[in-house]
C-alpha cells in the first residue's frame, strides 16, 4: 500500500512539472511577442534644455510626457492673462483693454480672480477644467472672454486647467503623455474624462491622483476613460501600490531617475540603469530627463542604440498579454507542491499509507497560489539537497546537477502557480522571499544533524542529538565561527527581496565588471557561496569524508534556495533569470572545484 501512494505521489508530481513547464513555454512566447519600448522625454526639461524637437523627432524618439497647465504657468506662456483682483485694482501699468473695461465699471473684486482668453476653445478648455476644481456657484464669466473665479490667488494659481493647446499642437509628431497632480479638492471623474484624445497617463508629484481616500475613484475613471496607467517603480507614490491592483489590464511598469538622483548619476550609469530596467524587469515605458548640461542628443540616441541592441523596438508601449490559470490548472500544480511535501515528510519521518494520503486530500484545500509557491520554494530545495546526499554519486557534478534538476521542479511548478498577468507586470510579487531563503537551510541543517545511520528520524534521535551537543565542549574558534556565520546570515536575509542594505561603490562596480562580461550578472550568494559549499560538500561527501557536513550542507542549501528564487521574480524575463542561473552555476562550480584541489592537496 506504501509503495503505490508513493507511485501516486510521482505521478502527480510529474503532472505538476509538465504542466509547469508548458506555462514556462507561454511565458517565453508572451515575453518575445512584448518587445517595444516606449521612451518618453520631459517636456518641462527638454525646454529647458534647449533641445530642439527636430532633432528629438530625428532620433527617433516616440513621445513627450507634459504638465498641466495652470493659470500662473499659462499667464507666463502667454496663453492668456490672468491675475487676482487685488493685482488689477493696484496695478501701475495698463492691463490688458477688456480688463480695463471691468475694472472701470467696478466689475473687478479684489478677493477674486480673473482670466482673461480671447481663444473661445482655449477658454472652454479652462472653464471646463476650473468646474472640475471649484463649484458653478464660484465660476461665472464677465462678458464672453473673461472668466471669474471666486476664490484667493493662493487657491487658483496652482490648480490644474488642461494641456495647452499650443503645445500640443506644437507636439503633434509625438505621442503625448499628460501628466497629472494629485489635488484633494479636484472632481476625479470630470477630472480624467476631460483628458479625450490620451490613451496613457503618468501621475506627477509624489502621490497618485485620488490619494488618500479615493483610489477606487480614480481606477474607475480610467477605465471608463480607457486609459492606460503608467505606474512608476522604485520611485514609488503614495497610493501607486492600491490603484495598480484596481485598473485592471490597462498597466505598464514605467522607469524614471528622480530630479535628485540625476545630480548623482553620470548619462553612462543612466543609460545602463534604464537598459537594465527593460531587459531584466519587464519596464517597458523610460520616463527621461534630459541633463541641464552635456550632449543630452547622444545621451538619448545611446540609450535608444542600446534598447535595439538588446533585442527591443522603440515605439508605443502596451502591457503583455495575459496567461490565464484555470482552476483545474491550480489544482494539478498545487497537488504536484502537496506530493513533494508528503515525499519530504516521508524523508523524515516514514509516514505510513492513510497518513499520506491524508495529508494528500488536506492538500487539496490549499487553493492559493502564493501560499503554493511559497510551499515550493521551502520543500523543492529542501528535497533536492537531501535526496542528492543520501546516495553517493560518482563525481561531485553529479551530486551538483542531482540538486539542480529537483530544484528546476519546484522552479517548473512556480513558474506555472504565478504566471499571471499580474505578476508578470510587477502588481502581485512573490511573498516570503526571506522565508523561502532561511527555511530549507533550517531543514536541511536539521536533518543532517538529528539523521541516524539509516538516514530516519526520530523522537529519541532528535533527543539524543539535543543532549550531546548540549554536553559538548565548545573551542573558542568555533564560538567564532557561529559568530561569523550568524553575521553572513543576517547580511543573506537583508539582502534579499527588497534591499534595507545600501549597495557599497566596490560592488557596485563589481556588478557592472560581470554585466559587462556575463551580459546578464549572476547572483554573487549563488556563484561566490552556494555552489562553492554545494560542491565541496559533494566532493567531501563522495570521499567518504562526512564529519564536517553538517556544517557545509545548510550553507549549501544557499545554491538551490538561490536558484529557485531568481525564478520567483516573474517581472523578469525567463531567459534573463535562466541565463544568470546558468552563469551562477558554472562560476560557482569553477571556485568549488579549485578550493576542493586545495583540500585535498591540504589533506
Amino acid at each position: 500500500m506504501r509503495s503505490l501512494v508513493k507511485i501516486l505521489l510521482v505521478v502527480l508530481l510529474t503532472a505538476a512539472v509538465l504542466l509547469g513547464a508548458y506555462f514556462a513555454y507561454l511565458r517565453v512566447m508572451v515575453e518575445n511577442q512584448n518587445k517595444t519600448v516606449e521612451i518618453a522625454v520631459d517636456y518641462a526639461e527638454l525646454d529647458r534644455a534647449g533641445i530642439p524637437l527636430s532633432e528629438l523627432r530625428n532620433l527617433g524618439i516616440p513621445s513627450i510626457a507634459v504638465l498641466e497647465e495652470t493659470p500662473l504657468a499659462g499667464t507666463l506662456n502667454g496663453d492668456f492673462y490672468f491675475s487676482s483682483g487685488n493685482g488689477i485694482l493696484s496695478a501701475a501699468k495698463m492691463v490688458p483693454p477688456e480688463i480695463e473695461k471691468y475694472r472701470s465699471k467696478k466689475m473687478i473684486l479684489k478677493d477674486r480672480c480673473y482670466i482673461l482668453a480671447e481663444n473661445p476653445v482655449v477658454r472652454k478648455r479652462i472653464a471646463n477644467n476650473l468646474l472640475a476644481a471649484v463649484t458653478n456657484k464660484e465660476l461665472k464669466f464677465l462678458g464672453g472672454n473673461v472668466i471669474e473665479i471666486n476664490r484667493r490667488e493662493s487657491e487658483v494659481k496652482n490648480l490644474g486647467i488642461g494641456f495647452s493647446e499650443k503645445t500640443i499642437k506644437k507636439l503633434s509628431q509625438f505621442h503625448v503623455i499628460p501628466r497629472l497632480m494629485n489635488r484633494p479638492g479636484d472632481n476625479i471623474e470630470k477630472k480624467i474624462k476631460l483628458l479625450a484624445g490620451f490613451d496613457t497617463i503618468i501621475f506627477e508629484g509624489e502621490e497618485v491622483v485620488g490619494f488618500p481616500g479615493r483610489i477606487k475613484e480614480t481606477a474607475q475613471s480610467l477605465t471608463k476613460s480607457n486609459l492606460t496607467y503608467g505606474y512608476i517603480e522604485i520611485i514609488n507614490q503614495l497610493g501607486s501600490d492600491q490603484l495598480k491592483k484596481l485598473v485592471g489590464k490597462k498597466i505598464v511598469k514605467v522607469h524614471s531617475i528622480g530630479q535628485d538622483e540625476m545630480r548623482k548619476v553620470n548619462q553612462e550609469k543612466a543609460v545602463e540603469r534604464f537598459t537594465r530596467a527593460v531587459k531584466e524587469r519587464n519596464v517597458r515605458l523610460l520616463y527621461v530627463r534630459p541633463y541641464l548640461t552635456g550632449d543630452n542628443l547622444t545621451y538619448l540616441s545611446t540609450l535608444k542604440t542600446n534598447i535595439e541592441k538588446a533585442g527591443f523596438m522603440i515605439g508605443r508601449a502596451s502591457s503583455p498579454q495575459d496567461i490565464i490559470l484555470q482552476n483545474w490548472q491550480l489544482m494539478v500544480l498545487g497537488l504536484g507542491v502537496v506530493a513533494a511535501t508528503i515525499i519530504l515528510l516521508d524523508t523524515f519521518f516514514k509516514l505510513n499509507a492513510v497518513l499520506m494520503l491524508l495529508l494528500l486530500l488536506l492538500g487539496t484545500f490549499i487553493a492559493n497560489p502564493q501560499i503554493l509557491a511559497l510551499l515550493a520554494a521551502v520543500v523543492f530545495p529542501s528535497l533536492s539537497m537531501i535526496n542528492a546526499f543520501k546516495r553517493s554519486a560518482p563525481k561531485p557534478v553529479m551530486t551538483v546537477l542531482n540538486v539542480v534538476s529537483e530544484t528546476t521542479m519546484g522552479i517548473m511548478i512556480l513558474i506555472g502557480l504565478l504566471s499571471g498577468f499580474n505578476f508578470m507586470v510587477g502588481i502581485d510579487t512573490f511573498m516570503g522571499v526571506k522565508l523561502a531563503l532561511v527555511i530549507p537551510i533550517a531543514i536541511v541543517g536539521f536533518y543532517f544533524i538529528v539523521r541516524g545511520e539509516d538516514n530516519w528520524v526520530s523522537y529519541q534521535k532528535i533527543k539524543e542529538r539535543i543532549l550531546f551537543y548540549l554536553n559538548s565542549s565548545v573551542p573558542f574558534s568555533f564560538i567564532i565561527l557561529a559568530i561569523v556565520l550568524f553575521g553572513a546570515a543576517y547580511l543573506l536575509l537583508a539582502r534579499s527581496g527588497n534591499f534595507i542594505l545600501p549597495v557599497s561603490g566596490i560592488e557596485t562596480a563589481a556588478r557592472g565588471w560581470l554585466e559587462n562580461i556575463l551580459v546578464v550578472r549572476p547572483r554573487f550568494k549563488e556563484f561566490a557561496i552556494g555552489y562553492p559549499a554545494l560542491f565541496i560538500a559533494a566532493a567531501l561527501f563522495n570521499s567518504n569524508r562526512k564529519s564536517w557536513l553538517w556544517l557545509l550542507l545548510p550553507i549549501a542549501t544557499i545554491a538551490p534556495t538561490s536558484l529557485l528564487n531568481s525564478f520567483s521574480h516573474i517581472h523578469t524575463p525567463l531567459v534573463v533569470s535562466l541565463i544568470r542561473s546558468l552563469n551562477g552555476l558554472w562560476i560557482g562550480v569553477g571556485i568549488g572545484f579549485i578550493i576542493s584541489l586545495f583540500i585535498k592537496k591540504q589533506a
